[in-house]
């Protein structure tokens, strides 16, 4: 979800920040600075610098960030694209295959 390289380098108060939003990314999404905050038990600039060792420039840009995570996430599972050209190939190799079959039993 984040680089590993950044999460490395927070300290443990931002450690606290990350793990509530990695824990709670449908809320966070709907959330403020100062909501995540109060919710950390940190202050607003805590939150604002451990976004920003994360790599984003602002709250905004993380959301953006966690909902295609998300989006990603739930999509993956409904439409997973190599098991549907899997199953489509499954299904016209064996078509064909039964269409040889008759033929060669005729």
């Amino acid at each position: 979800m984040f680089n590993q390289e950044n999460v490395k380098l927070l300290t443990n108060t931002e450690l606290k920040v990350y793990e509530y939003i990695v824990q709670r990314t449908q809320k966070v999404i709907r959330m403020s600075v100062r909501e995540i905050a109060s919710e950390t038990h940190v202050s607003p600039a805590t939150v604002t610098r451990t976004i920003s060792k994360l790599g984003f420039e602002n709250i905004w840009e993380c959301k953006l960030h966690l909902k295609e995570m998300d989006n990603r996430k739930h999509n993956k599972k409904v439409f997973d694209t190599s098991e549907i050209v899997e199953e489509f190939f499954s299904r016209s190799m064996q078509s064909e295959y039964e269409e040889k079959y008759r033929m060669q039993s005729k």
